[in-house]
């Protein structure tokens, strides 16, 4: 849709940023709308001057007013818009219809779809001129908005309507300036003089504004975004609300994802939901079983899901008895068991099930020591779907990176302190009646339990086919369980990243 561009300049006359820096922005970012483009000066002797024309940029720029260049360089903000007009809207043949547009103390510049427009010009009884929704936005700004508490009327501002939207909005007579995201895109760059936004980097790199930065999702800020709160949007729909107390726990049924699931319902006081994916790997029984039980110690639902097609497209050792599977040492320190995107898909899966179920958050048995050969495993990945969940989703559930921070041993010290039925649990990558003890997860298995001090109950057909070099001599142990508690509690829920 629309893209938009804000800049800000703090003292009068700089001439680091000027008209064709300007230009040059909204010829690049053209490629988001050319219905119309537009833009206003908001002067220090607070007088607004606009320019908005029907067509691109090159029809802005040939019909360039002298006004509007002789005040540029006394800006303290210019607005740009490149505007692609939603169908639903009023034409851009009529100039009351192109951006940016002023109400009352308030000019404004908007990318997205307000969908409840219409009625909220009837409940605030909002006077407007033009058939677009960004003039309801702004005057319903200019009615609910309170200078004694910016930051709360903002937040009020952003909860009133529903839709996509990025807006940023300059008071022109004070020279305060709001803005507010939810899932549609915007970013920054500043320095001593200047701050600039576009909704895409690109438009900042072309006029030499380098690692610019995302603004985070469903943020506003007043006035500077180094102070940013959260906000939230209206979303119509028949999906229920995110319930945050209920999780999702994605398992395998293996020492890992139990333990897991046992952190949700036992430290962060979750009600969990166990999901199992069969993707056609030759253990799916057993771990389906080893799901159950888990389940009903827990007291909760387990649910399977079937995605062998996927196992059906790939010629890996989990899936086709053709395929040589790697044993041990080889197999924990290399991706021969790679399931193509398998993480990627079954969360995204997941995300669509706490969706429609209204569960707030995903939990899984990613950690810190398989993060170390599988890059679906890794926490900047979990961090980047975690992103990806607030722009990709209505109700936005979170990805708990609940293990994340610790290693097998400590996540096995950790499970028997909760109470996991390890004995019950099945990590091996092969389907029958006792693990096979020398696959690359039976390997790992026996010797995490050893370094972490526990008995392993489980009983194995092979012994393994070789040792961990530490075996024999003297082992560190693991790290108390205070720690390991405090790492989970703390790090396992608070772990999320804005990019």
């Amino acid at each position: 849709m629309c893209g938009i561009i804000a800049i800000s300049k703090s003292k009068p006359y700089t001439r680091t940023f000027g008209l064709y820096q300007f230009t040059d922005m909204l010829r690049d970012s053209e490629d988001r709308g050319q219905d119309s483009t537009g833009a206003a000066i908001i002067t220090r002797d607070r007088r607004v001057v606009f320019h908005r024309v029907l067509g691109g940029v090159d029809a802005w720029v040939n019909t360039l007013t002298e006004e509007f260049i002789g005040e540029f360089e006394n800006a303290a903000f210019i607005l740009g818009v490149n505007r692609a007009q939603p169908v639903p809207e009023g034409d851009s043949k009529s100039v009351v219809n192109r951006q940016p547009i002023q109400s009352g103390d308030w000019v404004v510049v908007h990318n997205g779809t307000i969908g409840n427009d219409r009625e909220l010009k009837v409940e605030y009884g909002l006077e407007t001129k033009s058939q677009i929704d960004t003039e309801v936005a702004v005057a319903l700004l200019d009615k609910v908005f309170d200078p004694t508490n910016p930051g709360m009327s903002v937040q009020k501002w952003a909860g009133l309507m529903s839709g996509g939207m990025a807006m940023f909005a300059v008071n022109v007579r004070t020279l305060d300036y709001v803005c507010i995201k939810n899932f549609k895109p915007l970013c920054f760059n500043s320095n001593h003089d200047i701050s600039v936004w576009a909704s895409e980097r690109k438009t900042l790199e072309v006029v030499g504004y380098q690692d610019s930065k995302w603004v985070p999702p469903y943020t506003g800020f007043f006035n500077s975004p180094h102070n940013s709160f959260p906000i939230e949007t209206l979303h119509e729909t028949s999906i229920p609300k995110s319930d945050p107390t209920l999780a999702l726990v994605v398992t395998s049924g293996g020492i890992d994802s139990s333990t897991a699931a046992y952190v949700a319902a036992k430290l962060h006081d979750k009600v969990p939901m166990l999901l199992h994916f069969d993707y056609g790997q030759i253990a799916a029984m057993k771990e389906w079983e080893a799901v159950q039980f888990v389940a009903t110690e827990l007291g909760c639902v387990a649910e399977q899901v079937d995605i062998s097609w996927l196992g059906r497209l790939a010629e890996t050792p989990l899936v086709s008895s053709n395929s040589e599977l790697p044993l041990g040492i080889k197999s924990v320190e290399t991706t021969g068991c790679w399931v193509p995107a398998r993480n990627l898909i079954m969360l995204s899966i997941a995300a669509g099930i706490c969706e429609s179920l209204g569960i707030g958050s995903i939990y899984s048995g990613f950690n810190l020591e398989e993060s170390g050969v599988y890059p679906d495993n890794d926490v900047e990945f979990l961090k980047v779907f975690n992103l990806a969940l607030n722009y990709g989703t209505l109700r936005r559930p979170k990805l708990i990176l609940a293990l994340e921070r610790i290693m097998k041993p400590e996540i096995i010290k950790l499970g028997h302190y909760l109470g996991v039925p390890y004995d019950k649990t099945w990590s091996c990558d092969l389907g029958g009646e006792k693990p096979c003890g020398q696959c690359g997860c039976c390997w790992m298995r026996q010797f995490a339990f050893k370094k972490a001090g526990i008995e392993d109950y489980q009983t194995y057909l092979n012994l393994p086919l070789e040792s961990a070099p530490w075996s024999g001599g003297e082992v560190s142990n693991v790290v108390p369980i205070e720690d390991i508690l405090n790492r989970v509690q703390q790090r396992g829920m608070d772990d999320l990243v804005r990019l």
